[in-house]
């Protein structure tokens, strides 16, 4: 599956889990882990208002997954939940 569809639908699942206006945006890169794995980088990026609860992640994370197996997508999300200042850092534009 191409990265921009992925996105698309890390996007679509982040903004029916994730409270309204808490979900800011989703960015996905493709890289090998240290064992040469193909693996997905998903840096799910948040309002910074609020603190942001675990077991939301843990929920938003297995269902991401779930939606990947189920379109026959091999490589494993890694998740990375970040507020908005600090996307920044990771070299992530916010419009």
């Amino acid at each position: 599956m191409e990265i921009k569809e992925i996105q698309t639908r890390i996007e679509k699942i982040s903004r029916k889990t994730l409270p309204k206006g808490e979900f800011v945006k989703v960015r996905v890169k493709e890289y090998e882990d240290r064992e040469g794995e193909e693996v997905l980088d998903v840096v799910i990026i948040l309002e910074g208002k609020r603190k942001f609860d675990a077991k939301k992640s843990i929920k938003l994370s297995r269902l991401v997954r779930d939606e990947l197996v189920e379109s026959d997508e091999e490589r494993f999300p890694m998740f990375q939940f970040v507020i908005k200042e600090e996307a920044g850092e990771l070299g992530i534009a916010i419009p």
